[in-house]
């Protein structure tokens, strides 16, 4: 995302008090020595720059690393424990198919608070914590190639509509006292105050952003939405402070790889993260309800596998199983395990069919939706030449293994 320049929402009295309370608390400005962009940070960081990817390098890499790892649920479960604890209402994330918006799918923890800003259900003020899977597709050009990138992750978010800027303060207050609990060290940290206007559905938001950075990595979000927008009533305000799971355990533990958070290590040390990441989308939207289509969500599920459809080697059904059981400790899904599974292997096949229809000429009327196997013995039975579908088997193996 672009940052923005310095507008007038940065000089309202909620970004002074808003910088009043960095500053109280030992935070300090510097200017960027790549951008010239402001940010904040602690005397004790000897930095220059602001965080952005675009002026930093990963280096919270090279601090020393954990002597204990840590794992996505480990967080989680401290994450619910320590907001159980101060009084924060837990909630249940919300399905990762968007049905209020216009994106297809949930793309951020605040969207917990859809119908009450789309259909102005009835507003409610008490502050919320959520572990909300999400799925953010334009990222998926980076996976595999730009470190921390992936197309669907898990937004811890502390949420609350209609609070003080006090009240923002206070979420901000125990928000940093959470980080330093897990081990996240605000020497590392830096801060960069922008204006964000992000689209969500039908309507463009204003927001005070803190963006947070560790080590050189964005690893969330802290939102002072304004005005939002009300057709019947006064416009809403909203605190939203959003972090990635996934990440925030990337920078705990400092391992090598995004991916090693992600998992299974074996494939992650093999550097098969685009892989990992398609199999893993993939579960959740099919988990989800979506199934393979031509257009909409249908047709980015079609695509996701398509990624991981070999015409030598069958689909990693223990994979997708992994992701599965990853993606039940942090929502119910309308799907089953079992439906998942054959939806993801039946599409497999389909592509893989598909190929062997083109390049045979195979005929048409024999359906596509089935194993692999049994659809070359299909197509011997309808009479075409034994020795030329060997032949391009044979070819296809060879091509595979070279």
């Amino acid at each position: 995302m672009e940052r923005e320049v310095m507008t007038d929402i940065l000089n309202s009295n909620e970004a002074k008090t808003l910088r009043l309370y960095f500053f109280e608390h030992g935070w300090e400005e510097r200017s960027c020595n790549h951008c010239d962009s402001q940010f904040l940070t602690k005397p004790r960081n000897e930095t220059a720059t602001c965080g952005h990817s675009d002026c930093s390098q990963l280096e919270f890499l090279d601090r020393p690393k954990r002597r204990r790892f840590l794992t996505a649920i480990d967080l989680a479960s401290q994450f619910n424990d320590f907001f159980s604890n101060i009084g924060y209402e837990k909630v249940n994330s919300v399905g990762v198919i968007n049905k209020t918006g216009s994106t297809l799918f949930t793309g951020t923890a605040g969207q917990i608070f859809d119908n009450i800003i789309f259909n102005e259900e009835k507003i409610d003020i008490r502050p919320k914590f959520v572990a909300q899977p999400v799925i953010r597709l334009q990222g998926r050009s980076f996976v595999g190639k730009k470190e921390g990138f992936s197309t669907s992750f898990v937004n811890i978010a502390l949420e609350q509509l209609n609070p003080t800027i006090e009240e923002h303060i206070g979420h901000i207050d125990n928000w940093i006292n959470f980080m330093s609990k897990i081990g996240l060290f605000m020497g590392e940290v830096t801060i960069g105050l922008v204006k964000d206007s992000p689209d969500w559905g039908d309507i463009n938001l204003d927001a005070i952003t803190a963006k947070v950075y560790y080590g050189g990595l964005e690893i969330g979000v802290i939102n002072w939405f304004v005005r939002i927008p009300q057709k019947s009533r006064s416009p809403l305000f909203m605190s939203d402070i959003s972090f990635g799971l996934e990440r925030m355990v990337w920078v705990a533990n400092k391992s090598r790889s995004y991916f090693d958070i992600i998992g299974p290590l074996n494939y992650s040390l093999n550097d098969e993260h685009k892989l990992m990441d398609s199999y893993r989308t993939a579960a959740l939207m099919t988990l989800s309800g979506v199934k393979p289509g031509y257009k909409d969500r249908g047709s980015k599920l079609r695509a996701l596998i398509k990624d991981v459809t070999d015409t030598e080697e069958r689909i990693d059904e223990k994979l997708i199983t992994y992701y599965i059981k990853w993606w039940k400790n942090f929502a119910e899904f309308p799907a089953s395990d079992a439906e998942t599974v054959k939806t993801v292997v039946d599409e497999a096949n389909r592509n893989t069919n598909i190929v062997i229809q083109n390049k045979l000429g195979a005929p048409e009327s024999i359906s596509l939706n089935l194993d692999p196997s049994e659809y070359v013995d299909k197509i011997i039975d309808s009479g075409m030449s034994f020795e030329r579908i060997r032949e391009f088997l044979s070819e296809t193996k060879r091509g595979n293994k070279s």
